[in-house]
């Protein structure tokens, strides 16, 4: 059976009034929106129904409601639901069916929390599918053990506001002295997959010399090859980085001028192409009306051609002697005087009407000759404004070949040498950094350890994997960080400190950072652990507030860069996993569409208001 689950629906039901429910699924799921909408308080459900005592802090919404319902999932596809009173805590009611079922289904078993004296609890239900049910953990040096509990893993998976910001390691939640041997037992076993049930009580005097000079040695050689590297202390390498800051600063100035001019002269030259080409559509157009006009006045002078000669054949008929007439085909001679009178007549209006006609058509013809003219006087100015522009592209172009352009490659290369020379200083500061903190911890290793002081401390004797896991969890977690573009990664590694271990992020603790860093730090180190430990793990993480929490009081505030690379890299969990943001600023719009999103608008006529839904008046 795979181990682990997820949260599938959550539910706060009362009489008469409408279920508050929310849905999730596997992966990334994300609820944003406004203040007071229910955001911790739906972390509060959810801790309180994975087995804490006090049920979570009531609002003024959870009026009427006196039931909270959480379905749960398996990754072997075995869903339950959970039932247990809203405000009075108490015993666990659970049902082996989905949440939509559970009215129409007899629980199969009641489940306690905590109490001692009890078998059939909820912490041995979610140890059980988490599979963790026979862990043992070491709970001081001698070699004292227990049960791991769900207790022990919740502070890995239910990440609070306040506890995401909070300086304490996330190793080390209570701060409690006591405690402490058992949270590095805890996260010891999450790291290997070993627990404590092989440990046995060992005499710790030589181990920890031993350890003593084994680190002593290391520190020395290291130190020794960072002195090397660290090169002359006399140079004062924050004054160089500052000039050549402002060097480069004005070098991207040079850059940017000369791209400004070649971008100018580039657009002049797409003008002056933009003009050729009307133009030249411009002349085809007028050559095509010219070609056509002409055809045109050819046309007007073969009618005027047809016209003159029609006149002229009626002048030279009517000199004819008597013959045939050449409209009703009678001798001459036969025709009556009115007849003749007629016909004389019709002659006439033949003549009348060719030469009326002609008039028209002459004046035609001049009007089409003005019109060429226009068209070839237009064509010439075309042509002259082609001319030009193609003379204006060349001069563009020599400008920009012989000036612009070995201006902006020196521009350019100068540029590129004082970014190198920057990265290699800002090297040589990171090399003398390093130099100080290994100093930093030869001084807090102190002197060789007495027996006597040996003997009052406590301490685990570590498991032969233990180093190894450490830096492999190191590694992933940089990388991690390198991925979400958190400023200056460097190198991620554990920092002991005296009762438990936090996380070092390019030679600073996270203790030191401002809240914001420290959230997404925490948030980090927590999702990493989920992957880490798989096989070992709920596989289920809820974190409140890692982006935005007490933004507005942050020494070092998260980055918008940050922030989406953040979350282009939590849509990308796999269905394997269940990732649970609670947030109040909104993810990025692009990335919605791959997520489980809900928001809270806190408005009763945008979206959904909260978690629980505005009672009707």
């Amino acid at each position: 059976m795979t181990n682990g689950f997820w949260i599938s629906k959550v539910c706060s039901r009362g009489e008469d009034v409408p279920d508050a429910l929310v849905e999730l699924r596997r992966g990334l799921n994300v609820i944003s929106g406004a203040s007071d909408t229910g955001k911790s308080y739906l972390l509060g459900c959810l801790r309180y129904m994975l087995g804490t005592q006090d049920p979570p802090t009531s609002i003024p919404e959870d009026d009427g409601y006196d039931r909270l319902l959480v379905e749960v999932s398996q990754h072997d596809d075995r869903v339950f639901t959970l039932e247990r009173s809203l405000k009075n805590g108490g015993d666990f009611s659970l049902y082996g069916c989905p949440l939509e079922e559970v009215a129409d289904t007899s629980p199969e078993a009641r489940l306690a929390t905590h109490q001692k004296g009890k078998s059939n609890t909820i912490p041995d239900l979610l140890l059980e599918i988490a599979k963790l049910q026979n862990v043992e953990i070491r709970t001081k040096a001698d070699g004292t053990k227990r049960r791991l509990r769900y207790s022990d893993v919740r502070h890995f998976s239910l990440i609070s506001e306040t506890a995401i910001i909070d300086p304490r390691s996330p190793v080390w939640p209570s701060g409690q002295y006591a405690t402490a041997p058992a949270d590095n037992s805890i996260f010891n076993y999450f790291l290997t997959g070993e627990d404590d049930s092989k440990a046995i009580k060992v005499p710790e005097v030589k181990v920890k010399q031993a350890g003593w000079q084994a680190k002593h040695d290391l520190l020395a050689k290291l130190i020794e090859h960072a002195e090397k590297e660290a090169g002359n202390p006399g140079d004062d390498l924050k004054d160089q980085l500052e000039k050549l800051v402002a060097s480069i600063e004005g070098a991207s100035n040079d850059v940017a001028r000369s791209n400004e001019e070649v971008r100018d002269l580039l657009s002049q030259r797409k003008n002056h192409w933009a003009l050729i080409r009307d133009s030249r559509s411009r002349l085809a157009v007028i050559e095509q009306l010219d070609k056509r006009f002409v055809l045109l006045k050819e046309h007007y002078n073969s009618d005027l051609e047809r016209l003159s000669f029609l006149g002229e054949s009626d002048h030279f008929l009517s000199q004819l002697g008597e013959g045939h007439c050449p409209i009703c085909g009678q001798l001459l001679g036969e025709h009556t005087s009115e007849q003749i009178a007629q016909e004389s007549d019709y002659s006439i209006s033949i003549q009348e009407a060719s030469n009326v006609e002609k008039a028209k058509i002459q004046k035609l013809i001049e009007d089409l000759d003005e019109t060429l003219q226009g068209l070839t006087k237009e064509a010439g100015e075309l042509e002259r404004q082609i001319e030009n522009a193609n003379a204006s592209i060349k001069d563009v172009g020599r400008r920009v070949q012989e000036h612009l352009e070995p201006d902006l490659a020196v521009a350019k290369e100068e540029l590129n040498r004082l970014v190198a020379k920057r990265i290699e200083v800002e090297q040589q500061l990171d090399r003398r950094e390093r130099l100080e903190y290994l100093r930093s911890q030869q001084v807090e290793l102190g002197k060789r350890p007495t027996k006597a002081q040996i003997e009052r401390e406590s301490a685990a004797t570590p498991s032969a994997s233990l180093t190894r896991e450490r830096r492999r969890f190191c590694d992933t977690l940089e990388s991690r960080l390198s991925v979400w573009r958190f400023p200056k990664v460097g190198t991620v590694e554990f920092e002991p400190q005296k009762n438990a271990v936090d996380i070092v992020v390019n030679g600073q603790n996270r203790t030191s950072r401002g809240k914001g860093v420290r959230a997404l730090l925490h948030a980090a180190f927590t999702i990493n652990l989920m992957y880490h430990a798989r096989d070992r793990h709920p596989r289920m993480v809820v974190l409140d507030s890692p982006l935005t929490s007490y933004k507005d009081k942050d020494r070092v505030n998260v980055e918008e860069d940050v922030q989406l690379a953040f979350y282009e890299d939590m849509v990308k969990t796999s269905s394997e996993f269940q990732i649970i943001l609670l947030e109040n600023k909104d993810p990025p719009e692009s990335l919605r569409s791959e997520m489980n999103y809900i928001h809270f608008s806190r408005n009763q006529a945008v979206g959904r208001y909260g978690f629980y839904p505005i009672k009707s008046v």
